[in-house]
């Protein structure tokens, strides 16, 4: 019964292995939001395999993007993720180094919170929300390049405590963004 139930409950799931990420594309045609779709993955964890639940956090963060390349990832509480996009770092270029943010340091909106440099220049990465320094990744200091190689993942800035999660919605999302990219090119 259960196996029969999910079989209706499942259109169908895809997986395939990209750049060591293993992703779930789902379709779900009795569940009305994305949000069931997340609890639901979560109870049949057992059956699909324990990366189940990070799938369903997956589906879970959203992306906004910022005027000046900053992205911000949440899951839609008061925590998120930042820093630059891969527009950002494919014109900056080569880094030779990242001066992360301070571990507790309170911010605004447009502040300086972090400096990167390249073989070509050196850029300020701007806090595209007000919110404190609760994590910084550390990894920067001694691999700069994986804000090359992967901005949007291991090539994180900061995670942060948003002051005003209403502050996000003042962002682009991904297809606000991709078409402001664009324009940004033609000129």
């Amino acid at each position: 019964p259960v196996l029969l139930f999910l079989l209706s409950l499942f259109q169908f799931l895809c997986f395939s292995v990209s750049h060591h990420t293993l992703v779930l594309n789902i379709s779900c045609s009795h569940l009305s939001s994305d949000h069931y779709k997340i609890i639901m993955l979560q109870r049949f964890s057992g059956i699909f395999g324990s990366s189940t639940t990070s799938f369903a956090r997956a589906l879970a963060q959203v992306l906004h993007f910022s005027e000046t390349h900053e992205f911000i990832r949440t899951d839609g509480g008061d925590k998120a993720v930042f820093g630059i996009t891969d527009f950002a770092q494919s014109h900056l270029g080569e880094l030779v180094y990242v001066e992360v943010p301070e571990l507790g340091a309170k911010f605004e909106k447009n502040d300086t919170v972090g400096t990167l440099e390249s073989v070509k220049s050196a850029s300020d990465v701007l806090a595209p929300v007000c919110g404190e320094i609760m994590k910084v990744n550390e990894r920067l200091v001694d691999e700069p390049l994986l804000v090359n190689t992967s901005p949007m993942d291991e090539g994180w800035l900061a995670e942060i405590k948003l002051a005003n999660v209403s502050e996000l919605e003042d962002l682009m999302d991904e297809a606000a963004y991709a078409e402001f990219c664009k324009h940004e090119e033609q000129h």
